[in-house]
């Protein structure tokens, strides 16, 4: 495992120097659009003092007096800054520094996120690239590491999906979009955000309605993950939350009615994932095997990133029979190959993927 159950991890020492201040947005050159999303845009620069190829993120001031607005950064903004300023983790993406862009009067009307870089993320992999079990191994394990490490100290990724995965040229998994993160309540049965997590990613608890969630949220949605991984398909793709929760219960069945359960009710349906993966070409076992633990409709039988990493399908050889141990060096792994012609390796975006 990656550490023994029964003990918590002290916030490990940074791994670089700290995120600076104060320069200006004006220090880096070549700016390109890379994402484009409800909390933000993001742009690939170069530092013009370190030739450091970086992502800068752009959150939108709002200055006093604006109409219909609310003054400052917003909540999401605010959260991931805060956030990305204590994570130190080899797949966690890193904060190098915090930079503005100056309005009016030489006052900041944007704030830029200044990131490390990462070339591909795992949406537009999986739409451009054939991928090996190899592969699929190491970014599942590189994702269930970072979890790990989040979830040993409380926090709520709450909005894990392939675009918010990062890959280097090197293969190393980033997880990134912290905007809806937050720590885990100590009360048992406090009350969070509902809804959070992209449609088809979100856990069946939350398309039921619940507001008493945890870190099982997050594992739900690393299964719906390596399933999109495994055939190169979404898991479920829901018109809307009713249709999502109606696909979700075909394919893994039904909960249990305990009585404290009072929402609608669903024909009873009996899992039939394994069948299903089956279906779209899984042949490996081991790995059916572990996407039915993380996609089970109960969250208490979903097991924790340290539980899962510890899986069998990690440690053996995938259905070609080569193996990679998946705490290996990533860099070893083999090159990605496009399946679609003129594709740009060197910028494997979704936001760019969607547009060409």
């Amino acid at each position: 495992m990656l550490l023994p159950p029964d003990k918590m991890a002290p916030l490990p020492p940074l791994l670089g120097p700290p995120p600076q201040y104060g320069r200006s947005v004006a220090s880096f050159r070549d700016r390109q659009m890379i994402g484009k999303g409800t909390y933000g845009e993001v742009s690939r620069a170069v530092d013009k003092e370190t030739g450091e190829t970086v992502a800068l993120k752009k959150m939108s001031l709002t200055l006093p007096g604006e109409a219909n607005q609310k003054e400052g950064l917003a909540i999401t903004a605010l959260r991931e800054l805060k956030v990305l300023q204590k994570l130190r983790h080899k797949n966690v993406v890193a904060l190098k520094e915090v930079v503005t862009e100056e309005g009016r009067h030489r006052i900041p009307r944007e704030i830029y996120l200044v990131l490390e870089y990462c070339e591909s993320d795992l949406s537009g992999v999986v739409r451009t690239c054939s991928l090996l079990g190899l592969h699929i191994r190491s970014y599942m394990y590189q994702i269930l590491a970072g979890l790990a490490y989040i979830q040993r100290h409380g926090l709520l990724h709450r909005d894990l999906k392939t675009a918010n995965v990062l890959v280097t040229k090197d293969h190393v998994v980033k997880i990134a979009d912290w905007g809806l993160c937050r720590w885990e309540p100590e009360r048992e049965r406090a009350r969070l955000t509902n809804p959070v997590v992209t449609l088809w990613y979100r856990a069946p608890e939350l398309l039921l309605g619940t507001a008493r969630y945890g870190k099982a949220i997050d594992m739900w949605s690393t299964g719906a993950i390596f399933v999109e991984l495994l055939t190169g398909k979404p898991f479920v793709e829901g018109r809307d939350e009713l249709d999502q929760l109606a696909k979700v219960f075909d394919i893994c069945g039904t909960p249990h009615y305990d009585g404290q359960y009072s929402g609608p009710r669903f024909v009873k349906r009996t899992p039939r994932l394994a069948e299903e993966l089956r279906r779209r070409g899984v042949r490996d076992e081991k790995a059916i095997a572990l996407a039915e633990q993380l996609l089970d409709v109960d969250p208490k039988k979903r097991p924790s990133a340290d539980a899962a990493a510890d899986d069998d399908y990690f440690w053996s050889p995938d259905e070609a029979g080569n193996f990679h141990a998946p705490n290996e060096d990533p860099a070893s792994l083999p090159r990605l190959v496009s399946f679609r012609a003129g594709v740009d390796m060197s910028d494997l975006h979704e936001w760019n993927v969607k547009r060409r």
